[in-house]
C-alpha cells in the first residue's frame, strides 16, 4: 500500500480532499434568477373563432383585461368573443387603411374597461395593462389584413399589441 501511494505522487495523480463548492453555488444561484426572470405563467384562455389555426411560438404572455381581437382565414372579426362582421380591407387598398368596425368596438371596449378600472387598487398599473390588445390571427392571413388590424387598433387608443399564438409542446 505504502508503494501505491508512492508512485501515485511521482505520477502526479494526488486525489483532492476538498472540493470547492463556492463558484458551483454562485453559477446555481445565477441561474436560478434568469430562470425565475423569463419564467412566465398565463391564466388567460381564448374562445377561438371559427376557422382560425394559430401560429406557434415557445413563450406565452398577455394581459388579463386587455381586449382580444381575433380574425379568422375568411376574414371574420371577433372582439372579446363577439363577431363584429367581415374585415373591409382588401389588398388592394393602402396599409393605413382602417376597418370601423374594429374602431368603433376597440373605442367602446376602452371606454368600459376604464369605467371598471375607476375603482380597483393599482389603478396605474392596470390602466397602463388595458392599453394593450391581444391580437389572434390565422395564420394564412395576408400581411395586408394583419395591417389593417394593426392600423385599427392603434387608431382605437392601443398603441401596445400583444400577439397570442399557439405554443409547441
Amino acid at each position: 500500500m505504502i508503494i501505491t501511494r508512492r508512485k501515485r505522487k511521482k505520477a502526479g495523480c494526488e486525489v483532492l480532499s476538498d472540493l470547492n463548492l463556492t463558484s458551483l453555488l454562485d453559477v446555481l444561484a445565477i441561474l436560478l434568477v434568469f430562470l425565475l426572470q423569463s419564467y412566465g405563467a398565463s391564466d388567460l384562455s381564448v374562445n377561438l373563432a371559427e376557422e382560425l389555426a394559430l401560429p406557434y411560438t415557445k413563450i406565452r404572455n398577455f394581459g388579463s383585461i386587455s381586449p382580444i381581437v381575433q380574425v379568422n382565414r375568411m376574414r371574420g372579426v371577433w372582439i372579446d368573443g363577439e363577431y363584429k362582421g367581415e374585415l373591409e380591407a382588401s389588398e388592394d387598398k393602402a396599409a393605413d387603411t382602417l376597418d370601423k368596425n374594429i374602431v368603433s368596438s376597440l373605442t367602446a371596449t376602452k371606454e368600459r374597461v376604464n369605467k371598471e378600472l375607476e375603482g380597483k387598487d393599482n389603478h396605474e398599473k392596470s390602466k397602463k395593462e388595458a392599453l394593450q390588445v391581444n391580437i389572434v390571427l390565422d395564420k394564412e392571413l395576408p400581411y395586408s389584413d394583419v395591417q389593417v388590424v394593426l392600423a385599427s387598433c392603434a387608431f382605437a387608443g392601443f398603441g401596445k399589441f400583444k400577439f397570442i399564438v399557439q405554443g409547441e409542446d
